[in-house]
C-alpha cells in the first residue's frame, strides 16, 4: 500500500515538473506540436518542435524551427550566440545598442531550422545561421558551421560529409512523398511500404541487435 502511494505520488509530481516547465517554455516563445518530448535540465528560447520530435537531458536549444520526428541527444547546443572576434575586442561591453546580436538566420525569423525525420547525436553543436536538410545524420560531438543537404551524414569538427543516407533515386523519391508529413496512422499502415523504398529488412537488424546485446551480458556475468 506504502509503495503504491509513493509511484502514485511520484506520478504526479513528475507531471506537475512536466506542466511547470512547458509552462516556462510557453513563456520563453517556444511551440510545440503533438508527441514532442523534452528531457530534463533542457534550456529552450524561442524554438518550435513538430509533431514527435524532442531533445534529450541537458540540450541548450536558441531560436530555431525543428521539423517532425526530429531526435536530438542529450548535451546538443544549437544556435549558441557568438562574439565578433575581428573588432578590437571579443567582449561584448562595447555593444550596448544589440548590434553584436545575429539578426539574420533562415527566412530572417529563425537562427537556425532543422527539417524533418533528422538525428543529431549527443555533444554536437550547431552554429548560427545553419540548416539541417530533412534526413540528416550529425554524429556526436560534431561542430557544424555550414548547412547540411537532405539525407546527409556528417561528423567531426569542423562536421564534413561523410556519406549518403540512401542512393540518389531513393532520395529523391522520399523527397517526393513527404512521409514525414502523413498522418501517424497512415505512416504506420506504410510502413512496410516504406521500408521496402530503403531496402530495409527489420528482421535483419534485430536478429543481429539481439544477438551482440546477449553476448554483452554473458560476458558481463
Amino acid at each position: 500500500m506504502i509503495f503504491k502511494i509513493l509511484r502514485i505520488t511520484n506520478h504526479i509530481i513528475d507531471r506537475t515538473v512536466k506542466l511547470v516547465m512547458r509552462l516556462k517554455y510557453r513563456v520563453a516563445g517556444c511551440e510545440f506540436e503533438h508527441g514532442v518530448q523534452i528531457g530534463r535540465g533542457s534550456k529552450l528560447t524561442r524554438a518550435t518542435f513538430g509533431k514527435f520530435s524532442g531533445c534529450n537531458m541537458n540540450c541548450i536549444i536558441n531560436d530555431t524551427r525543428i521539423g517532425n520526428f526530429v531526435n536530438i541527444a542529450w548535451n546538443v547546443t544549437i544556435g549558441p550566440r557568438g562574439h565578433i572576434y575581428k573588432n578590437f575586442t571579443s567582449h561584448d561591453f562595447i555593444y550596448t545598442n544589440g548590434e553584436h546580436i545575429y539578426t539574420g538566420g533562415i527566412n530572417d525569423k529563425f537562427i537556425n531550422s532543422i527539417g524533418n525525420d533528422v538525428w543529431i547525436g549527443c555533444n554536437a553543436v550547431i552554429l548560427p545561421g545553419v540548416h539541417l536538410g530533412d534526413g540528416a545524420v550529425i554524429a556526436a560531438g560534431s561542430v557544424v558551421t555550414k548547412s547540411i543537404p537532405n539525407f546527409a551524414i556528417v561528423g567531426g569538427n569542423p562536421a564534413k560529409f561523410i556519406k549518403w543516407r540512401f542512393e540518389e533515386s531513393v532520395r529523391q523519391e522520399l523527397d517526393r512523398i513527404q512521409w514525414y508529413n502523413w498522418k501517424i496512422d497512415d505512416i504506420i499502415a506504410r510502413r512496410h511500404e516504406l521500408e521496402n523504398l530503403v531496402d530495409f529488412d527489420l528482421s535483419e537488424f534485430k536478429a543481429d541487435y539481439f544477438a551482440k546485446r546477449k553476448d554483452i551480458k554473458a560476458n558481463n556475468r
